[in-house]
């Protein structure tokens, strides 16, 4: 089994900043309905932009790179604007990460056929 060092990295930080944000989270949001909604609105933000994009992944030339970016940006972006409580800004992270997974992914495909 070849396990990169990249892929390590990933497997082993996540464990760490879990907890810390489950307690913030926990310490932040104290009911019940407003716990629900603050996780559909993370996994509206961050899950469903990539996953529609990817039915058309061949036609648009999308890969797995833009995808992670377009996760993490949304992902990260819901909980910032929902912890600043700027509610009012939420319907901007689609757009904003429709174009980060279009440019990573045309960002690492011409890195990957650029000859050297």
């Amino acid at each position: 089994m070849n396990i990169s060092c990249q892929s390590f990295i990933f497997i082993k930080s996540p464990p760490r900043v879990y907890p810390v944000c489950l307690l913030l989270t926990a310490i932040h949001v104290t009911k019940i309905i407003e716990s629900l909604l603050f996780a559909l609105t993370v996994y509206t933000a961050g899950v469903v932009p990539p996953v529609i994009l990817g039915f058309y992944k061949d036609k648009f030339r999308l890969n797995k790179y833009g995808a992670m970016a377009g996760l993490l940006i949304g992902c990260s972006s819901a909980l910032i604007l929902k912890y600043m409580m700027l509610n009012r800004y939420l319907i901007y992270i689609f757009p904003v990460v429709c174009v980060m997974i279009f440019l990573v992914s045309r960002l690492v495909n011409g890195i990957a056929h650029k000859p050297w």
